[in-house]
């Protein structure tokens, strides 16, 4: 089963090597980051195209900010600022490799933190998630950066080595992509396994985040870049761009609440407070579920799974932040090593989120107009074509579930009073 995990990582550079000539995400922060350093504006797309200019970066790799406006906060532009500060055809090499080793070294701890009867099922996901995270790395998407220091991090907190670098890799993590580390950090900190050090992590992308706004503050170029930001916040979710959440055969579709109440509604005020009025119902029944639960390693484990799950839920979240799901791997299989009905059910639903299904049928019926009216009805178009939403709100329940019934099984025993 080892070698079926080095294969599997042999092939996740391998089907990527497009990314060292092209990696279309890593364009991005890149030009953000050079901006940071000399001194224009990183949220400007006026600013970023002259800057490719100057930077020498070849015509076929210039962004098209009609597909995707800069969003990401400072404090990413400051992390990335050391290989910003190399040339161009050297920083996205160095950036391929940087990525890549990092997953593949992230998601083998993920394995060593599943229980150990259960190793052959964990290397069997882990490289399942590997094979289908190669088009981030050949994009060269940021995510994976911060999804391989945020599984580092929850690692080395749960096996009770060397915090301070946990510390360090979820400060990181955090500074790169807020939104999907920030719960599972918080998290982290208020339970209490390693407080300290958790506190410290959010301190630490704090200030990063500070310390970018503040140097793109002082700066006349960029000094209204919290305004700039904002616009483009607003307007990558406008009608027929990749953040639009609504139905569009066109584009991959986002993998959170607001794609899947966006297909039943396509009124942004009401698909977006459903998203935030169900993430909010969700993460107090979590909070209420986790306050009452027992506490260990396996029981970290299962909240860490579940709340892997919701911080997907409430805002924009790109397919590539599916790999979130490399934490929930081995929660999964503490449910797998407690109830096998339910562990199947929750292996099989991690599975699902995981595997492109829906791209795959959402290219079929681009490529077959003809059967495009079953698409019209809205309930089919959500089982067909936002089935990972649905899958995860589904695991989240089962997790929950679990972790009741743990609760319950514990009481009545005497354990718990």
């Amino acid at each position: 089963m080892s070698l079926l995990f080095v294969l599997s990582a042999i092939l996740f550079f391998a089907r990527a090597t497009y990314g060292l000539r092209c990696p279309g995400d890593f364009i991005p922060v890149y030009a953000g980051a050079r901006c940071l350093i000399a001194g224009c504006n990183p949220y400007d797309v006026d600013q970023l195209n002259a800057l490719y200019v100057l930077q020498g970066v070849p015509p076929r790799d210039l962004y098209g900010w009609d597909s995707a406006l800069p969003v990401y906060p400072p404090s990413t532009f400051v992390l990335l600022a050391p290989i910003a500060a190399m040339p161009y055809t050297t920083a996205r090499v160095c950036w391929f490799f940087l990525i890549g080793l990092l997953y593949v070294a992230a998601a083998a701890t993920m394995v060593q933190l599943c229980p150990r009867e259960h190793r052959v099922l964990a290397l069997l996901l882990c490289s399942w998630l590997l094979i289908r995270s190669n088009r981030s790395l050949m994009i060269g998407q940021p995510a994976l950066l911060a999804l391989a220091l945020l599984g580092f991090g929850c690692a080395l907190f749960f096996h009770k080595r060397l915090p301070w670098l946990g510390a360090v890799c979820l400060t990181l993590s955090v500074a790169v992509k807020p939104h999907i580390g920030l719960l599972v950090v918080f998290f982290l900190a208020i339970r209490g396994i390693q407080r300290k050090y958790a506190s410290s992590a959010l301190a630490g992308a704090l200030g990063l985040l500070l310390i970018g706004g503040g140097i793109l503050s002082s700066r006349p170029a960029s000094g209204h870049w919290i305004s700039d930001l904002r616009t483009n916040l607003a307007t990558a979710e406008l009608t027929n761009r990749p953040s639009d959440p609504t139905p569009n055969l066109n584009w991959i579709a986002r993998v959170d609440l607001q794609s899947l109440f966006a297909v039943f509604t396509h009124d942004p005020a009401i698909y977006r407070w459903l998203s935030y009025a169900v993430f909010l119902g969700v993460l107090m029944l979590f909070a209420v579920t986790v306050t009452r639960f027992e506490r260990g390693k396996d029981a970290g484990l299962l909240a860490l799974a579940a709340l892997a799950c919701i911080s997907l839920m409430p805002v924009y979240h790109g397919n590539a932040d599916v790999a979130m799901m490399m934490i929930a791997i081995p929660g999964a299989l503490v449910v797998w090593h407690r109830n096998r009905r339910l562990g199947g059910a929750a292996v099989v639903l991690l599975f699902l989120i995981l595997s492109p299904v829906q791209w795959k049928l959402q290219g079929w019926f681009l490529s077959h107009p003809r059967w495009q009216p079953i698409l019209d009805n809205r309930l089919i178009y959500a089982l067909l074509l936002r089935q990972q939403v649905i899958c995860l709100v589904l695991l989240t329940f089962v997790l929950l579930w679990v972790m009741k019934m743990s609760q319950e099984k514990a009481a009545s025993s005497g354990e718990v009073h």
